[in-house]
């Protein structure tokens, strides 16, 4: 009997059992997989600044510290290289908002994460100066996954299958697919809605993003202004992402490329050809927080879920905390904690 089934690899599924590894624990991770879920078209992208708002994420500065350590381990482990630790460029498109971001750069919150104000060196970005975001920086995601997922094949702890409710059956233990566990724990996005967590506000999100190439760019930072443009390896760039509450399924849409090529236009001048148009529906949580915890209504049922846009982010830091409640008992920070709604 293991300790723990984990329904799900995406970020959340993939750090948590990340994590529970380093401690020891043993465990399986089974797995449905798809072409198109909302980590594998995830741009990976970690910034503790919320740009649009000019305001510092929850709980940065924490997030930051555990996340290097965190990914640097992995690589490590894997023998992948996924983590590239570089600053976003913010655009500047006027005088204006640069005084803006350099007095952004002098309040206590800011100051570690709010970098230097460059001329812009790029004449294909539409940009008056850039400003840099320390602590900034992505994870390819895809990478990420397929590397743990070998790693865990290669331990017998990955299953490949999808785990349906009416398969799962307690009696003191969980039994499924024949093998018995103390525990499982929801990692599957937005469909963790299910019975074990009726109650729970998921507010899931569309996202589409194009993948282009544009061999006149010659760009190696991100670049943010009101979407992102992110360097995908030789002449790629990864454009995103959109957010739409209808249609919540993993088609692309016309809408949606319109506004993701108006977004480069807007950010770019520079010709360029789409290679790829992908969707994904993000695991949102109507307060915007991420939902840990255990079931009041299941048995030894818990959930690691709702990580949302910043999961790279956050994920690192979270699992740390989620370990230590299944193994320690220790309260899980009430803002993730899934007795907010009870």
């Amino acid at each position: 009997m293991k300790d723990y089934l984990i329904i799900g690899q995406g970020i959340a599924g993939t750090t948590l059992s990340f994590e529970l590894y380093k401690r020891g624990l043993s465990f399986d991770v089974v797995d449905h997989v798809k072409p198109s879920t909302a980590s594998k078209v995830a741009s990976g992208l970690y910034n503790p600044l919320v740009l649009k708002r000019r305001r510092v994420v929850w709980q940065a500065h924490a997030m930051l510290n555990a996340l290097l350590p965190f990914y640097r381990e992995m690589e490590r482990l894997t023998n992948s290289n996924f983590l590239q630790h570089k600053p976003v460029w913010e655009i500047l498109p006027d005088p204006g908002t640069e005084n803006d971001w350099d007095a952004l750069s002098e309040k206590p919150k800011f100051e570690e994460l709010i970098g230097e104000i460059i001329p812009n060196p790029n004449p294909r970005i539409r940009a008056h100066k850039l400003g840099e975001v320390s602590g900034s920086g992505r994870v390819n995601v895809e990478g990420m996954i397929e590397a743990w997922k070998a790693f865990l094949s290669s331990q017998d702890s990955f299953i490949e299958d999808q785990v349906k409710m009416a398969d799962l059956d307690y009696k003191h233990v969980w039994t499924w697919n024949g093998n018995q566990y103390s525990n499982i724990i929801w990692c599957n996005g937005f469909v963790s809605a299910n019975a074990h967590f009726p109650h729970l506000p998921f507010s899931p999100t569309k996202g589409e993003v194009l993948i282009v190439k544009a061999p006149e760019l010659k760009l190696d930072h991100i670049l943010h202004g009101n979407m992102f443009i992110m360097p995908w390896g030789g002449d790629l760039y990864k454009v995103g992402a959109t957010y739409s509450w209808d249609q919540l399924d993993t088609e692309p849409t016309t809408k949606g490329e319109e506004q993701l090529v108006e977004a480069w236009s807007k950010l770019v001048d520079c010709p360029f050809e789409i290679v790829k148009h992908e969707a994904g529906v993000r695991p949102n949580v109507k307060d915007r927080k991420p939902l840990l915890g255990r079931s009041d209504e299941i048995p030894n049922s818990y959930i690691f879920n709702g990580l949302g846009s910043r999961g790279i982010l956050m994920a690192p830091w979270l699992a740390n905390h989620m370990v230590n409640y299944l193994t320690d008992g220790t309260n899980l920070p009430p803002e993730v904690n899934i007795s907010r709604f009870s």
